[in-house]
């Protein structure tokens, strides 16, 4: 691991550069952290391209979202609310980069329904939740967004 400066007297722990094609870094012992939300939220690695499905021109989604425990986020497809409006609060909300947030908005708009996030409690599902919510309502779009609990 390397450590490096975030904020006067306190340091947030990476993964050195040999676990950065790891698609898993949970078993290394790095654990997503954001001083912001709970529940397993912070920066991690969603989705990985490898050289060959890049050159294929297969991006598929590889991996899960972020996270861990047994209640799920789920977004719903709607006609009304634009893809930027979606990519905004997904950036925003779940902490992640405009690729990773166009990639579960693609996702969203051709499945019908993707899960964003895994949360360890419901008040941290539904806290999720609401925040998306919040945003896509900002814009006055009815963005619709549900909490689970997964088997």
């Amino acid at each position: 691991f390397t450590v490096s400066w975030a904020v006067p007297e306190m340091f947030l722990f990476a993964p050195g550069t040999e676990l950065w094609r790891a698609e898993k870094l949970e078993p290394h012992g790095f654990e997503p952290h954001s001083p912001v939300l709970k529940d397993g939220a912070g920066d991690h690695q969603t989705f990985e391209v490898t050289l060959e499905r890049r050159a294929n021109r297969h991006l598929r989604r590889v991996g899960e979202p972020r996270g861990s425990g047994p209640w799920v986020v789920q977004l719903y497809n709607d006609d009304t609310t634009p893809f930027p409006t979606v990519i905004f609060a997904l950036r925003r909300v779940l902490d992640v980069n405009e690729r990773t947030a166009f990639e579960y908005a693609s996702l969203v708009h051709s499945a019908g329904i993707a899960s964003v996030r895994y949360c360890r409690s419901e008040w941290g599902a539904n806290r999720i939740a609401a925040r998306i919510r919040a945003i896509a309502r900002r814009d006055s779009f009815p963005l619709t967004v549900c909490v689970e609990r997964r088997l």
